[in-house]
């Protein structure tokens, strides 16, 4: 093997953008190798309409609140609707058209002309803004992603669109001898930069994105690892944010898109195939805490007026409701009703798991119970907690059924206070690319969710063969639409002005309080619900004269005694939507159900629905009120965290959570833990003394410190049906799950999960993790210390052989390569032909090295059989070396269900947990889900042998000193978290795995740091941009470990690490080679290197600075 020598183009073309984290710009120019050094620029005043076009109603974001611990972790490696689409002139004025003049440059900025010049040498590779957008679609051979996209203070636009794009396909921060021409050929480019307005579109080349090997479809893991994958946790980045995506039609037609969707519902409810108006459902309530034979009374009871009956997400396979005590159940009240009412019936079974083989046997035992009535039965997926791959299982394995898409914990990233990820209209539109029937939509401000009137748009994209979204128009083909489904605190008051808004009524309801929460009952729940759809549909056809929408559903009322009964069930919606209601009526009662408060306020557009405009009403009283009912329920702050952890029945969830204004702590933090097991937003007649005794209630709360405890009976969660085992996505579907979308929080985010150990026994955790790889590399079976790994760089462009040409030069000097991330079957680079070539690599580096080798090879992909074929077939390449080989998985992008389909089909083999994208919702940015903490200790119990953890400000990316704890509770038997002590009772470890911008330079003070180096480093830019080649780049890394462990020893006596570390490179060539190529962070790290180590030349190698006025404490 011999490494092929790159043309001087490839490093006088462009430049490689490197993440700056101390604000010094250091840039490499093209020709003559010369560096440039300034200070960040002044910042531009914010333009006085920031995104007013674009998001009228999107709030702009709280300052981020202060974690109480570090929020990331260590693998090393160098290398809401809250936009929703906008409708005539305003979208108009922000797409790109021929005759829109596009900005060619920037105006400069005052502080340096090395910000102009770092903008011009960025985009001279990752930029081209004289693209044409139309003329990109006409090509179709790009996939094109519009962006909110904000740099941190001082730091260019353009250079720092060009560096997201970079990160987003086939750069790296440093120059990388391994980039070819092929590899340039396949770029995303920046083509379009608003600063004013911080928008940026990138056309991506649809050849970088992976497909399957078992049938050459398009994967949606695959898009999203790109498009929101490590550019979520850039250090030059302050956030950004996916508003809207472009489908070529070629690349379209490569993803499943929907089988079924309302029209077969319609079919089965004898209404034709076309227009057949709303699908009365509900949801069964309370939520949770129902057994199976009141369960099954409840369906009966609803089935009586309505047609369709959805499993709550949560609901499952409970201890106290198992399934197969349950389904039986609701079949039998399913053909009750239908022989008392002559009218078909339809169940949404929850099939979701950690497991797919679970939801697969969960799928088949329903089908098993229904029999001849199977088509009426939809399979329910959390698609959102459980991940892509969770759909795709459902839609490839049933595709006879309706696919209920829930969108439950969507809230973290797609919340308008969430400034990265993608927003609701991007989410709901990749639901039906990835073959979703249905999805809940949101009620466009119409209930008690977040959500605006404006969001109708999100429907006009599931539904229509072509619809305009904020930036794209985009032609569906014929591709059969996705179902739009309408919840959460929906009732009859609420939805004539639903259907005015959004033109139509053929959605889906799923109506829980508003129809087991009506006075008479949930029989005449779902009758009122569809006399408001008949009631809307007269007023529409004029049959009340010219008079106000108010005043027609109230004319209606007079004669349809359920709609009149939801009056006088709802009168603070009715007060609020139907002014002079109760003298219409005749009726002068007070209220007697409390229902969530109709926004007028927030949304007073919606106004012009109803006739006339209503004066918000005054919250102090109420919300005084509900924080006294809230709170007698779900609360109890006598309860002693020390007692709930002896006792061993709860999960322990600390949050941090801030209500919006006006809004009661202790009310809305009961609300909060309502939403997030048995409560609804009303009273409901089938709430039973059960159903209390699982409540989760909240037992600790800091108003002034913005912190919440809750604690929920591990009874809550959903169990597996084929061997008991407990599952992470029910976890997370209740504790991040509809609570991230309430009306009245501001944010809430886990900070911290205590699992109580008879609980914890019940996940798989890991099987295998570092101590197998220092096994394999005869290392013996503890502190084994580093293993010196890289990523192939660049990410994506290199085809087969000299793939397997950079392999081989990486193991001369190092242990361990992984496929990066977004790496697979891409059409260069196939599978079938590049793993051949990684393990002639390896067996040669083998023999000649005489030390075993290690790679983990990238099994992620949206289809469950796909990940199995892949696992197998690079086990059928390596042989006896098979033990050798690590399978990768996007888990962050793919889901949990994803790293399940590793850890249960490949126990023997280390899962590597790649997290590209975590960063949308763990990034201090991010004030909802979870942060980095909670995401690598979940990683851990769900049976990741690594993840990757940060680099703890060592690196390129977002990090702090303190995320050391995270490697604690990954490694230890016990540790502590920010608020938790949790014990393991003997599971592996997960081994932290440290990546982004790492280089030998930066592992001693990283080790110092942590107080150990057992763990895996994958040093793409330290290693490939290292001044003499991968091979001099991998040993100056171990060297680096060599020199910390020295100095320790203190063999040079009492001096600095950083003149120990120094006295090292005296005599340790490669590690030397390593400061005269990343002169920067030698610069920042070695004071006087250059005169300890008699050199006085100039950097030829820029790294990404090492940031030490951020990180003092790392001095």
């Amino acid at each position: 093997f011999k490494m092929a020598q790159p043309s001087t183009s490839a490093f006088s073309s462009g430049l490689a953008v490197g993440a700056l984290a101390a604000g010094g710009l250091v840039l490499l120019g093209s020709g003559s190798q010369q560096v440039f050094v300034g200070t960040p620029a002044t910042a531009p005043a914010a333009s006085a309409n920031l995104r007013a076009s674009a998001v009228s109603a999107e709030a702009q974001p709280a300052s981020s609140s202060t974690s109480a611990a570090g929020t990331s972790a260590p693998v090393l490696t160098c290398g809401a609707f809250a936009a929703a689409a906008l409708a005539g002139s305003t979208r108009a004025s922000r797409r790109q058209s021929r005759c829109t003049q596009l900005p060619t440059s920037l105006v400069a900025q005052q502080g340096g002309a090395s910000v102009a010049r770092r903008a011009l040498d960025q985009s001279s590779r990752y930029a081209d803004l004289s693209l044409d957008e139309e003329e990109l679609i006409k090509n179709g051979k790009h996939l094109l992603v519009a962006y909110i996209m904000k740099p941190k203070a001082g730091y260019d636009y353009l250079a720092t669109a060009a560096h997201f794009a970079a990160e987003s396909s086939t750069g790296t921060n440093v120059n990388v001898c391994t980039t070819d021409d092929f590899t340039k050929s396949v770029d995303a480019l920046v083509y379009y930069i608003d600063p004013d307005n911080e928008e940026m579109k990138i056309a991506y080349p649809t050849l970088l994105f992976d497909r399957n090997i078992t049938d050459g479809r398009a994967m949606m893991c695959s898009v999203l690892t790109l498009s929101i994958g490590n550019n979520q946790g850039m250090g030059d980045v302050e956030y950004g944010k996916i508003y809207d995506i472009y489908f070529p039609p070629a690349y379209l037609r490569l993803f499943d898109g929907p089988n079924c969707n309302v029209v077969d519902m319609w079919r089965i409810l004898n209404r034709g195939m076309s227009n057949g108006g709303l699908i009365v459902g509900t949801i069964i309530k309370p939520k949770l805490g129902l057994q199976p034979k009141p369960f099954g009374e409840a369906c009966y009871a609803f089935w009586q007026g309505g047609d369709f009956i959805k499993n709550d997400e949560p609901q499952g396979n409970q201890v106290f409701c198992q399934m197969h005590e349950c389904i039986p159940e609701v079949v039998k009240a399913m053909r009750a009703a239908i022989k008392e009412t002559g009218s078909s019936k339809l169940f949404s079974a929850n099939i979701t798991a950690d497991d797919p083989n679970e939801m697969i046997a969960r799928g088949k035992y329903v089908l098993s119970q229904f029999g001849p009535l199977g088509e009426n039965c939809a399979f329910l997926v959390d698609g959102y907690v459980a991940g892509g791959t969770a759909i795709t299982l459902a839609r490839r394995n049933f595709p006879s059924q309706f696919l209920h898409y829930h969108r439950a914990g969507h809230g973290a990233i797609t919340s308008p206070q969430t400034q990265r990820g993608y927003t609701a209209f991007v989410h709901t539109k990749i639901s039906r690319v990835i073959g979703a029937s249905g999805i809940h939509t949101g009620t466009m401000s119409f209930r008690k969710m977040e959500g605006d009137a404006s969001d109708k748009n999100i429907a006009f994209m599931l539904q229509d063969d072509e619809a305009d979204g904020p930036y794209y128009h985009q032609e569906w083909e014929g591709m059969k639409q996705t179902t739009p489904i309408i919840s959460g605190g929906m009732n009859a008051l609420r939805l004539p002005a639903f259907f005015e808004n959004l033109g139509h009524s053929n959605v889906i309801l799923t109506a829980g309080g508003g129809s087991f929460g009506h006075k008479d009952g949930p029989k005449p729940g779902a009758i009122s619900c569809r006399q408001g759809e008949e009631s809307w549909k007269e007023w529409k056809a004029g049959k009340f004269g010219d008079v106000s929408l108010s005043d027609g559903i109230i004319e209606f009322a007079k004669t349809h005694e359920e709609l009149k009964g939801a009056f006088l069930t709802f009168q603070k919606d009715a007060d609020q939507i139907y002014p002079g209601w109760k003298e219409k009526l005749g009726y002068t009662g007070e209220s007697s159900v409390q229902a969530a408060t109709f926004d007028w306020a927030k949304k007073a557009a919606a106004a012009s629905f109803v006739g006339s405009s209503v004066a918000p009403a005054q919250k102090e009283s109420s919300v005084a009120r509900r924080a006294l009912d809230q709170s007698s329920r779900y609360a109890d702050l006598s309860l002693d965290e020390e007692e709930l952890i002896k006792n061993g029945k709860h999960l322990l969830v600390a949050y941090i959570m801030k209500p919006k204004a006006g809004y009661d702590y202790l009310a809305t933090a009961a609300h909060f833990a309502a939403e997030s097991s048995t409560g609804t937003n009303v009273n409901v007649c089938t709430t039973d003394d059960f159903t209390k005794s699982v409540d989760a209630l909240v037992y600790y709360i800091d108003p002034d410190n913005e912190e919440m405890k809750i604690a929920y009976p591990t009874l809550l969660f959903d169990r597996n049906i084929t061997d008991g085992r407990a599952m992470m996505c029910s976890v997370l579907t209740l504790s991040i799950g509809n609570n991230q979308g309430m009306g009245d929080v501001e944010y809430g985010k886990i900070y911290d999960i205590y699992f109580p150990p008879a609980y914890l026994r019940l996940f798989d955790g890991p099987n295998c993790n570092v101590v197998d790889m220092w096994r394999i590399l005869n290392r013996g079976m503890s502190n084994g210390g580093l293993i010196v790994g890289t990523i192939i760089k660049p990410k994506l462009g290199l085809q087969p052989k000299p793939f397997g040409e950079a392999c081989y030069a990486f193991w001369q000097g190092g242990d361990f390569i992984k496929n990066d991330e977004p790496q697979g079957n891409q059409v260069f680079c196939q599978m079938n032909e590049c793993i051949p070539e990684v393990v002639k690599a390896m067996r040669a580096a083998i023999k000649e090295t005489g030390s075993s080798k290690l790679f983990s090879a990238n099994i992620t992909a949206d289809d469950p059989n796909e990940m199995i074929a892949r696992g197998k077939y690079v086990l059928s390449q390596f042989g006896p070396l098979g033990e050798n080989c690590a399978f990768l998985v996007d888990g962050y992008v793919a889901g949990g269900t994803a790293i399940t389909v590793a850890r249960r089909n490949f126990p023997s083999q280390f899962l590597h947990y790649h997290r590209a994208g975590h960063g949308a919702i763990t990034s201090p940015q991010t004030q909802r889900g979870y942060t980095a903490f909670v995401h690598t200790e979940i990683s851990r119990v769900i049976g990741a042998s690594g993840i990757h953890t940060g680099t703890m400000s060592f690196g390129k990316m977002e990090g702090d000193a303190s995320d050391k704890n995270i490697a604690f509770m990954l490694q230890d038997d016990e540790a502590d978290g920010p608020y938790y002590h949790q014990e393991w009772e003997g599971m592996k470890q997960t081994t932290p795995i440290i990546s982004g911008g790492m280089n030998a330079l930066r592992l001693p003070a990283f080790f110092e740091n942590l107080g150990h180096s057992n763990v895996i480093l994958t040093a793409g830019g330290g290693s490939f941009g290292h001044k003499d080649g991968p091979k001099p780049g991998a040993i100056s890394c171990r060297q680096g470990e060599e020199s910390w462990k020295e100095w320790k020893a203190g063999k040079f006596g009492d001096v600095s690490l950083s003149d120990g570390i120094i006295e090292f490179a005296k005599t340790h060539e490669e590690l030397k080679g390593a400061f005269l190529t990343f002169q920067k962070d030698a610069d920042q790290i070695y004071p006087g290197w250059k005169e300890k180590l008699g050199y006085t030349g100039e950097s030829s190698v820029q790294a990404a600075t090492f940031d030490w006025a951020k990180k003092a404490a790392a001095a």
